[in-house]
């Protein structure tokens, strides 16, 4: 079925075919050739204002309808069993949930429902079809299951009930619900009405709303909100075509507060609060006069910052603080995969240590502890510091309160805060630990902490002003590190080299971490939660400018988890990120390897256990430089549970590589977007899953603004929706090249499961001769069956 279809303005889009027929499941792909007004120079102009990108995805407000039709929910975990007859293992009850109220225990095997054995349905799988038979029946009606125990058959009437929920709370974003007015007519829309899938994406986006707001966890239970869910999450999952707007609006503010011409350190700081949902104060400090006067203003600094950290754990128990620290210590350290099976005792108590975990988490004033953190990065003063740096700064002389020795090539004071290290001009090693250090020149070594917190020092600070320096440190939480404080790293300048264990290089764990270095050719090595990693805090860290390298294992190069933000922000240079090859993969173990790195957000998805929580907001910002990027499994622009991530790289002819969800995916109700804005640049995804692709209920978008890029995928890639996801593909220019091995460019399913479509996007505009395999052409419009929309435009 082919026709041509001529555009001559959006307008015509809307009324030439608002009486087509709705799609099918199941239809045949449809091909048209396809014109429309030119789109040359698009790319340019999102790059400018990203508010453009609503001329291809914009959809009016009212297209999402507000209501699903109510559901029942049982309330376990469970898991299909091996062996005869077929059953369903009960692996947790959800606290006064149908389950627990008509008796099912962990342990249960359900054989049968209503009478039925259990069947794999039309959903061709016994654990969807199951859920499915649950969901469908109204709340209030009753269900008879045949269970087995201890090797009886015996038979439990359970009355059904829905899920219990918390309100969602949105990000306030009403600059950008304004720009959904101005593309009303997009391409989008004028794709979904002419095949008459409008009423079938408002069905799915429904259902992704309603699910933001289901109570997941017991850790939410009786609360009227989900503590700890952001409320940006929310927000894009609420509102997934906006979140190019959203994740340009957060990289630019990184650019703005950090770049070559300025180094803010507190607006670093005031971004990740904010996106934390956290307010903040700052006041303008007295410029000191020399050197003497700025160390004063910043041990004062921190000397406040401990009064305020004490009033925090005030409302702790000695064993609850200890608890903490231990958490924090070994969480996501080598945690194992969030999907791999334990046995049940396994289960039971690891639930019972996270949900206590948690719960004293949360009485925590996490903000109070940010604000705390603010205070130091005020006082460090990054522009204040160069300028201080210009005049050749000496310690000529001793503030009121100081107790002073001298040692070669280093000053020893000891003030209200503790110790404080100034070292010479010369080359220095520094082994032991302080609440400030600040070395004034040379080719130093650091064999301590360098800026990370500690029970001695909750909050610590180095600052080096020149040199080629290596940090190399046997501890976790170190080089710019906070636990239940806050840790810093400020090197100016020199050709440096970092090495460090865990939980390290701009990582805050219940505080903040911020590793700043301004110029040089810097190399970066760590293992786990490392180089701009956040949890319950903020991990930052920002390069000014030189060819670096960074090398991690997991959990790195701008990661957020639970209430956490973790970021990198760099400035210039060809740069090099590599995170893996140390944690298996069970989905294909010996070969692949997990990297949830480079603009990662990751949740506590509970699976098999209740306990579990949101996810953070990971992002990675890079201006400028032909830059290269390797991961693999979870990697670049990518997000699972309730989380966020962002991968933008503003310009420069880059190379991404990676395996299997990433370059911009979502995977379990979650949103993740790569953004490139200009050069040739080289997509390779070996696996799949992939490359603007969004899984169960998530958002992923790939959006590349300029050159001639070519893109390499397995499957379920380029513009693809999974199991009630949306998955967009977007390139607004140059001569581009598609290979992709299969299901995707363009492809959606229809999970009969939920009985709602998915959405796979692929849309090349701004001209160009593109190259297409297996499928695709210029100039064309192709509908693909369950819901999938190709078009590449003049």
């Amino acid at each position: 079925n082919r026709k041509k279809i001529q555009i001559i303005s959006a307008v015509t889009w809307i009324f030439c075919f608002a009486c087509a027929a709705p799609g099918k499941v199941g239809q045949k792909e449809r091909v048209f050739d396809f014109w429309m007004e030119s789109t040359a120079g698009l790319g340019a102009e999102i790059n400018k204002d990203p508010a453009k990108f609503g001329r291809l995805f914009t959809l009016p407000s009212g297209n999402i309808q507000s209501e699903t039709p109510q559901k029942s929910w049982l309330g376990i975990n469970m898991r299909l069993e091996d062996g005869e007859p077929t059953a369903i293992q009960v692996l947790r009850v959800f606290p006064e949930s149908s389950a627990e109220l008509a008796g099912l225990q962990e342990g249960d095997r359900i054989i049968a429902i209503d009478g039925e054995e259990l069947s794999p349905g039309e959903e061709r799988s016994i654990l969807d079809h199951f859920s499915r038979v649950i969901r469908e029946k109204p709340p209030g009606e009753k269900a008879r299951l045949s269970i087995r125990r201890n090797d009886s058959t015996q038979y439990l009437t359970v009355t059904l009930m829905s899920r219990p929920k918390s309100k969602p709370i949105l990000k306030p974003r009403l600059d950008l619900e304004k720009s959904q007015d101005l593309y009303s007519n997009s391409l989008i829309s004028f794709a979904l009405k002419k095949e008459g899938l409008e009423t079938e994406y408002a069905r799915t986006m429904a259902e992704i709303r309603e699910r933001t707001a289901e109570m997941m966890s017991p850790l939410v239970k009786g609360k009227d909100y989900n503590p700890f869910r952001l409320q940006e999450v929310n927000y894009v999952l609420s509102n997934p075509l906006n979140l190019p707007m959203v994740a340009h609006k957060i990289t630019e503010e990184l650019h703005r507060s950090f770049n070559k011409e300025h180094q803010r350190l507190p607006e670093l700081i005031h971004l990740a609060m904010e996106e934390l949902d956290m307010d903040y104060t700052s006041e303008p400090l007295k410029k000191p006069s020399d050197l003497a006067e700025y160390i004063d203003r910043l041990v004062n600094a921190i000397e406040l910052a401990n009064a305020m950290r004490s009033e925090i754990l005030s409302v702790l128990t000695a064993d609850e603080i200890e608890l903490i620290y231990k958490g924090a210590e070994s969480m996501l350290k080598e945690e194992p995969d969030v999907e791999k099976k334990e046995e049940f005792g396994d289960r039971q108590k690891k639930e019972a240590e996270l949900a206590t975990f948690f719960k004293i988490a949360l009485k925590l004033d996490l903000h109070k502890l940010m604000s705390a953190a603010l205070l130091v990065g005020e006082a460090i003063d990054i522009e204040t510091l160069l300028e201080l740096k210009k005049r050749e700064p000496k310690l000529n002389r001793y503030m009121d309160g100081w107790v002073v020795s001298e040692e070669e090539n280093m000053t020893i004071v000891q003030t209200s805060a503790g110790k404080v290290l100034i070292g010479g001009q010369g080359n220095n090693v520094y082994r032991e630990d302080a609440a400030l250090i600040l070395d004034l020149g040379g080719d130093d070594v650091y064999f301590n902490r360098a800026g990370g917190s500690t029970l001695q020092y909750p909050f610590a600070a180095v600052i080096d002003l020149s040199g080629n320096d290596l940090y190399s440190s046997a501890d976790d939480f170190a080089q710019g590190a906070g636990v239940l404080g806050g840790g810093f790293l400020v090197d100016l300048e020199g050709n440096d080299r970092y090495f460090a264990r865990n939980h390290a290089q701009g990582a805050g764990v219940f505080g903040a971490g911020l590793l700043v270095d301004l110029a040089g050719h810097d190399e970066y090595k760590a293992a786990s939660m490392v180089q701009g990693a956040g949890f319950f805090g903020i991990g930052i860290l920002a390069e000014g400018g030189g060819n670096d390298r960074y090398f991690a294992d997991r959990f790195a190069q701008g990661f957020g988890y639970v209430k956490g933000f973790g970021s990198v922000v760099e400035v210039s240079g060809n740069d090099n990120y590599f995170a893996g090859g140390t944690f298996q993969d069970d989905r294909q173990p010996n070969k692949a390897y997990q990297s949830m790195s480079q603009g990662f957000g990751f949740g506590m998805r509970p699976f098999d256990i209740l306990v579990g929580a949101s996810g953070g907001i990971g992002v990675l910002a890079d201006a400028e430089g032909n830059d290269t990027y390797v991961g693999d499994y979870f990697s670049q622009g990518a997000s699972y549970w309730f989380a966020l991530g962002i991968l933008a790289d503003k310009k420069g002819h880059d190379n991404y590589i990676s395996g299997r969800y990433s370059q911009g995916a979502g995977i379990h109700l979650s949103a993740g977007i790569l953004m490139d804005g200009e050069g040739d640049d080289l997509y390779l995804s070996y696996f799949g899953v992939s490359q603007g692709c969004g899984h169960d209920l998530s958002i992923g978008i790939l959006l590349d603004n300029g050159g001639d890029d070519r893109y390499i995928a397995g499957v379920t890639s380029q513009g693809a929706g999974n199991d009630n996801g949306i998955g967009i593909l977007n390139d607004n220019g140059g001569n581009d090249e598609y290979y992709i091995k299969g299901l995707g460019q363009g492809r959606g399913n229809y999970f009969k499961g939920r009985g709602l479509g998915s959405f796979g996007f692929h849309f090349d505009t701004g001209g160009g001769d593109d190259f297409y395999s297996p499928s695709g052409k210029n100039n064309h419009l192709i509908f693909k069956t369950d819901w999938g929309i190709f078009a590449d435009t003049n």
